[in-house]
């Protein structure tokens, strides 16, 4: 028995071949299933929304935006926070709060009852980071980050805990 595609349906012509008389007969026509499809989907990023819309009217700002002499917020600042985020934020991180520097760069920050993440992006790759655990006092942390974020993972990764959901409420 050879099964031979009809078409690219799913349609299958079946031929049945007897071994003593050596020719071909017709039977009936089946319909097979559709194979199973791949579809590609992305885990909801709940934060991204928020720090595009966000970023896009920071970069806007004007030369003088603060009153005085604030440079705008250059593009590749922007693009490197929205990579250092997508290294670090899990798809259901809460969206940080985003504020422009006067000096062109940018703070991203994040306040939780378990944690405080203020990150100072001057240029791409140049990152100062705080970090503190408001219920532990004298848990505070200052490091420089440059492309390496693995220091601030565990920090980020607090946000999302049930402990600072159920601390909120």
């Amino acid at each position: 028995m050879i099964l031979q595609p009809a078409s690219t349906s799913t349609t299958v012509s079946v031929s049945l071949f007897s071994a003593g008389v050596g020719r071909a007969r017709s039977a009936d026509i089946i319909n097979l299933p559709p194979p199973p499809r791949a579809t590609l989907s992305e885990p909801e990023v709940t934060w991204a929304k928020a720090v595009r819309d966000r970023l896009n009217h920071i970069c806007a700002l004007p030369a003088g935006w603060d009153g005085y002499r604030g440079r705008p917020t250059r593009f590749d600042v922007a693009q490197f926070a929205v990579q250092l985020l997508r290294r670090v934020c899990k798809p259901h991180t809460p969206a940080p709060d985003i504020v422009p520097l006067p000096s062109g760069g940018l703070q991203i920050e994040w306040h939780a009852p378990n944690a405080t993440i203020e990150l100072t992006i001057r240029a791409p790759l140049q990152v100062e980071a705080w970090v503190a655990d408001p219920q532990a006092q004298d848990e505070e942390i200052e490091f420089p980050l440059t492309n390496d974020f693995t220091p601030i993972l565990p920090w980020v990764h607090k946000l999302g805990d049930p402990i600072a959901d159920q601390s909120a409420a």
